[in-house]
């Protein structure tokens, strides 16, 4: 995870998640990014765009089954933030 302030107000933000873990005969991963921008226009009220990848992943691999479970999303967002 890292923030950076570029001016007074506008920040830079991203994050990385990466999870991988295989039991027996099963096999999984989880990916989660995202990056973005934010403007915090006064003292507690902000707005903010960000673009985010977001993967989940299971693999089965055994006599009596085989498969893979897959959910992915990916996209831009825009949001408005309050702090206090």
């Amino acid at each position: 995870f890292g923030r950076v302030e570029i001016t007074d107000g506008l920040w830079l933000a991203g994050k990385a998640n990466y999870f991988d873990l295989k039991v027996g005969d099963y096999e999984g991963r989880i990916i989660d990014a995202d990056a973005g921008i934010e403007w915090k226009f006064s003292r507690n009220f902000g707005v903010g765009a960000n673009y985010r990848i977001l993967e989940y992943r299971l693999d089965a691999d055994r006599d009596d089954y085989a498969g893979t479970i897959r959910y992915r999303f990916t996209g831009p967002s825009i949001y408005a933030f309050a702090t206090f």
